[in-house]
């Protein structure tokens, strides 16, 4: 135990720095603080009200340093275990360099503070990494000729090998478990070895499948014509669409046969598998340009620069360099929990100015919490979601980059929808581009979850599913571009939502949707509400080049009462597609359906005053068999466009047609203009 003393300081107000010290105003006054354990010194300021406290931290620091600004300490952890309880203003600065993280746990245990902000020092860059980094140059040629080199597992990680390395299956509905350990070379994932590199194989015949057994494995055959020869299967998986055309799945290979292709999977994947030329039902048609599979984690499959293996028996590291390998920077993801977890916290906290990188988990967590502020940082390779939060309130995440996460890059919750108390959380004037990497499907950019979410003036591209998926009432999506996603699957919307009537009263309008297409399906839409949601406000949006031949840029699939108006399409096959259902599939869908009419019953119940007083279509709903189902568009606006509109589920009140580009209004110009958009 350090003994016990009082320390003095020159309170400063804290309001600027200059060359490294604190600078403050004429309300400084000293005192004395006690500082238990050590008394080691922190920087203490005080105005007429209240009382700030700063914190310097480098990674050149050391724990048992005061903290200032030329004694810096070395960790975010000690500074909150010395003052996380000083119920006073808290700014924890962090000097320029990496800091390797254990993960850090805020919360009411360790927290007691007017607030608590942690950011980096006069723009110097601060990396928070949950990576192991690698000696480029201690790896060594395999062969001579070859182009694979190698790498004894460093000591450091022979204690953690085992759980790091054990690849989780990563498919549709899957738990989302931290990633086995990923290989990142110049700040870029590689690929862990696979077969075929760009292209799929073809299954042939399946023996057995039973999708309402997913622990059960499945029989299969696969292309004759593939022919491989490998020695070492124990540990190789497939990965792939084997079903319907939305969903991507993978998991390990119980026994392969190489001679006659036949292949028994550990596990049956959601919806089963299906041979690759079946066309049994209409699903299973529309999916079968896209269904197929390729092995993966195969050391004899490694052929392609920027793959890598990691050969488990010998604890070696494989690799065909895609660059310079003397040259460059390379680590391996090893932490698996949150660099930072904030839960049932009411303490107003700001993270700013941090770059996050190479974990196998999530980049920061925050459950049951409220005011937290993250902005100006950057979440990059990132093994689950970029930012994860669960029941949260006045959250803002603004002026952020987030790319290569391996699910959401930003998981939002919050807001009570019973009683539609909204969470007043907000996404604004981000970029978020290449996600769900590794749980393909179903891991959009965005995933709003509750009740009065702002999603405003963000860029969301390349992925291979949805940019933005939403339940819950009355979100405002607005101002956002969002382009080349959707690029794996069909049936699918770059902004979708289904299967829950109670999720209304949500709008989405001013976006622009750019090239939001898959030449291998028919079905992609850039808005797609799905399975029967009702009630929304599309207004104001620009489609460009996106739709496909069956759905518009607009899909409706048995929705009704959506307000579709001031919309602009140009150079797209189709502007919308509404398919009408009928009384019968209404009632069997929600009606019938014990799991579905619990969501609009007990979930939340729609009958209530405040849900019929809010949104009356929902009487509407409920007397489905007395009333019109339909969708109302107006004030469309068309250039170049095949086809309007095709399906029975509209009510077409206006229709208004641009011909030429001269004819374009001034407004949606600037719009493209803004974003740099070239026609």
């Amino acid at each position: 135990m350090w003994p016990l003393f009082y320390l003095s300081f020159l309170l400063v107000c804290c309001t600027s720095t200059e060359g490294g010290r604190v600078s403050g105003n004429s309300d400084s006054k000293e005192i004395d603080l006690d500082t238990s354990e050590g008394g080691r010194a922190i920087s203490i300021c005080q105005g007429q009200n209240q009382k700030n406290v700063v914190v310097f931290i480098s990674p050149k620091g050391t724990d048992s340093y005061p903290g200032t600004s030329l004694q810096p300490l070395r960790s975010i952890k000690e500074a909150i275990r010395r003052v996380g309880k000083s119920r006073t203003n808290v700014t924890l600065f962090l000097r320029e360099g990496v800091y390797q993280s254990a993960g850090l746990v805020l919360n009411q245990q360790n927290l007691d503070l007017q607030s608590l902000t942690i950011s980096n020092f006069e723009r110097e860059k601060v990396v928070i990494s949950g990576g192991f980094p690698l000696e480029a140059t201690s790896f060594k040629k395999y062969k001579s000729g070859s182009n694979i080199y190698y790498l004894n597992l460093p000591e450091g990680l022979n204690g953690e090998i085992g759980e790091i390395s054990r690849i989780n299956s990563t498919g549709f509905y899957e738990t989302k478990n931290p990633l086995a350990m990923e290989l990142f070379f110049n700040d870029e994932p590689m690929q862990l070895a696979r077969h075929p590199n760009n292209k799929l194989i073809s299954i042939d015949r399946v023996i057995s499948s039973d999708p309402q057994n997913l622990r059960e494995e499945s029989v299969f055959y696969f292309d004759p014509n593939v022919k491989l020869n490998w020695k070492v299967i124990d540990e190789v998986r497939i990965g792939g669409q084997f079903s319907v055309g939305w969903i991507n799945n993978n998991f390990k290979v119980k026994d392969l046969d190489l001679v006659s292709n036949k292949l028994v999977t550990s596990k049956t994947p959601y919806h089963g598998i299906y041979a690759t030329n079946d066309t049994t039902t209409e699903v299973l048609k529309s999916s079968r340009n896209l269904r197929g599979f390729y092995f993966f984690n195969v050391y004899e499959a490694l052929d392609t620069k920027g793959e890598w293996f990691y050969d488990k028996d010998k604890e070696q590291i494989f690799l065909i360099p895609p660059g310079n390998l003397k040259r460059a920077t390379l680590s391996l993801s090893v932490l698996g929990s949150p660099f930072m977890r904030i839960e049932n916290s009411d303490v107003p906290i700001t993270i700013k100015g941090l770059n996050f990188t190479t974990t196998r988990g999530r980049g920061v967590e925050l459950v049951d919490s409220k005011n937290i502020t993250i902005s100006n940082s950057t979440f990059r390779n990132i093994g689950l979601e970029g930012i994860k939060t669960e029941n949260c309130e006045n959250l803002k995440i603004d002026s952020c980059k987030i790319s290569n996460t391996g699910a959401e890059g930003i998981y939002l919750s919050g807001g009570e929808r019973k009683n539609l108390i909204p969470s007043n959380n907000s996404v604004t004037n981000c970029v978020i581009n290449d996600f769900s990497r590794v749980f393909r499907s179903y891991s959009p950019g965005i995933r709003i979850v509750g009740v009065g979410h702002l999603i405003s003036n963000n860029h969301l591209y390349g992925a291979p599913g949805q940019a933005i998926i939403f339940s819950g009432n009355d979100h405002v999506i607005e101002d956002n571009l969002i382009e080349d996603v959707c690029n794996e699957f069909t049936d699918m919307g770059g902004v979708y939502s289904g299967n829950d009537p109670s999720s209304t009263g949500t709008i989405i309008k001013g976006n622009i949707f750019n090239g939001i297409n898959n030449p291998k399906s028919n079905m992609i839409a850039s808005i797609y509400i799905d399975d029967g949601n009702s009630g929304l406000i599309i207004e104001d949006n620009i489609f460009i080049e996106s739709g496909s031949p069956l759905f518009g840029a607009i899909t409706i699939n048995g929705g009704a009462f959506n307000q579709l108006k001031n919309n602009t399409f140009i150079n797209c096959g189709k502007a919308y597609y509404a398919k009408y259902w009928s009384n019968q599939t209404v009632k069997n869908r929600f009606f019938d359906s014990p799991e579905n009419y619990k969501k609009f019953t007990e979930i939340v119940d729609i009958r209530s005053t405040k849900f019929v007083e809010k949104y009356p279509h929902l009487v509407d709903f409920m007397n489905f068999e007395k009333v019109e189902r339909k969708n109302h568009i107006s004030g469309t606006r068309l250039y170049n466009v095949r086809y309007f509109g095709m399906g029975e589920g509209f009510k077409t009140e206006e229709r208004q047609e641009t011909v030429t580009k001269s004819k374009m209004d001034q407004a949606t110009l600037e719009r493209l203009n803004r974003w740099k958009i070239k026609l």
